[in-house]
């Protein structure tokens, strides 16, 4: 049994999990332990507890990894030993693999982000249009004919 080379996680990978949803190849896991740990910064000398959830997968070439997730202490509390949830692996990249369940807004967040900046630039430019330009265009319109 090959042990996943990628922890996932809501918080270090947001980019990873979403091309992960994107790209990846749904299938069932099982739950197969729970624990909590700790990690330390040794730069800043922060320390953050770790909800983990170790989670075994099959690939569709009958292959079975296990994966690592932190996850947030209300999804921690869900979820038991035993339980199937659905993750997501890369299909050259079998040992690569997120939760699904777990894919909070935070993981999408840069898109969504992204997606209300562009959404406010083009109503910024329809706005600049209609007010700036639409009105000097009729102008010069008027004053030609």
């Amino acid at each position: 049994m090959a042990d996943s080379s990628c922890s996932s996680s809501n918080y270090a990978t947001p980019v990873l999990d979403v091309g992960m949803l994107h790209w990846g190849i749904p299938t069932p896991a099982t739950i197969q332990s729970k624990f909590i740990s700790t990690s330390y910064d040794s730069e800043t000398g922060a320390s953050d507890i770790l909800y983990n959830l170790r989670y075994q997968y099959q690939t569709s070439d009958n292959k079975r990894y296990t994966g690592r997730a932190s996850v947030k202490p209300s999804a921690y509390q869900r979820v038991h030993e035993g339980d199937t949830v659905i993750v997501y692996y890369l299909p050259r990249l079998p040992r690569w693999s997120t939760l699904e369940a777990f894919q909070a807004v935070s993981s999408r967040s840069p898109f969504l982000i992204a997606t209300l900046l562009t959404l406010i630039g083009w109503i910024s430019a329809l706005g600049f249009i209609s007010y700036i330009i639409l009105p000097v265009i009729q102008s010069i319109t008027a004053r030609s004919t």
